[in-house]
Formats: C-alpha cells, sequence, structure tokens
C-alpha cells in the first residue's frame, strides 16, 4: 500500500515539474555562452531606408544556434530552418506568445500578425522568417511546435 502512494505520488510530482517546464517562459541562466552571429547584409526597405543589419539564428534538430544572440535595437534576426522538420518561432510565453510588446498568438489571423515576434506558422525545412527587433530588453522565445527548444534574443 505504501509503495502505491510512494509511486503515485512521484507520477504527481513528476507529471507537475514537466507541466511547469512547459509553461515557463524559458529564461535562460545569465552564466549561459551568449553569442552575436555574424551580421549579414542590411535590410533595405521599399523606400532605400536601411532598416539595420541582419543577425541569423538557425534551427536544427537539436534547437537553435545560438541560443542567445546580442543585437542593437532595429537589427533583423532570420531564424532560418535548417532542421528535418518544421519550426514555429515565437516570443514566450508558450502557449499565448505574449512577451514582446503587442505580440499574442490570437491576433496570427490578423493584419497585426506581420508586425508580432510570431511567425504566426511552421516554418519549412529550407525556409526562414524575419523579424526586426525594435524594443530594448531580453527577449525569449520558443519553437511553438516543440516548445522544449528556445532561446533569447538581447536587444541593446
Amino acid at each position: 500500500m505504501n509503495k502505491t502512494i510512494a509511486i503515485i505520488v512521484a507520477v504527481v510530482v513528476v507529471g507537475f515539474g514537466a507541466w511547469y517546464f512547459m509553461k515557463s517562459d524559458y529564461s535562460l541562466k545569465k552564466d549561459e555562452m551568449q553569442a552575436t552571429s555574424t551580421p549579414e547584409e542590411a535590410v533595405v526597405s521599399e523606400n532605400g531606408a536601411v532598416m539595420g543589419e541582419k543577425q541569423v539564428v538557425v534551427y536544427t534538430d537539436e534547437g537553435y544556434v545560438p541560443s542567445s544572440l546580442i543585437i542593437k535595437a532595429g537589427e533583423v534576426v532570420e531564424f532560418r530552418n535548417e532542421s528535418s522538420r518544421e519550426t514555429w518561432p515565437a516570443s514566450a510565453k508558450h502557449p499565448t506568445h505574449t512577451g514582446y510588446p503587442g505580440t499574442d498568438i490570437k491576433k496570427c489571423d490578423t493584419a497585426e500578425a506581420g508586425e508580432m515576434f510570431d511567425s504566426c506558422g511552421g516554418i519549412a525545412p529550407g525556409a526562414s522568417w524575419t523579424f526586426t527587433f525594435n524594443e530594448k530588453e531580453e527577449w525569449g522565445y520558443h519553437d511553438h511546435l516543440d516548445a522544449k527548444k528556445f532561446g533569447k534574443i538581447i536587444v541593446e
């Protein structure tokens, strides 16, 4: 009888831990390695204004590389899928995506979708999606299709 109770308690504790991990905003430790990717070409708007350099985060079967990226406000980050499956980069917190100002998964089917830190759908292997970070802060993000894969963009 005591063995059965111990097993039930263990299952509940493990289940709660898994639930908590999936619902957290995936804050990365301060001592985790931070990297800055090599900037690519500047992005030019339709009127010819330079919008900022483009940084690249690559999604692999293991997750996002680099997992932490330092950029300047106004820079563009390209999320490039080099994995064997779709990825859906989006602002933390899973599943609402409300961590970045103006971003909310509920707005994915609206005119505001193009302005949000949320790809609002899967990105196929070999494809990419870009977002311009204008707000200075540390912004957590995750793969909505595999929430165990996450990273951070630090905008200075």
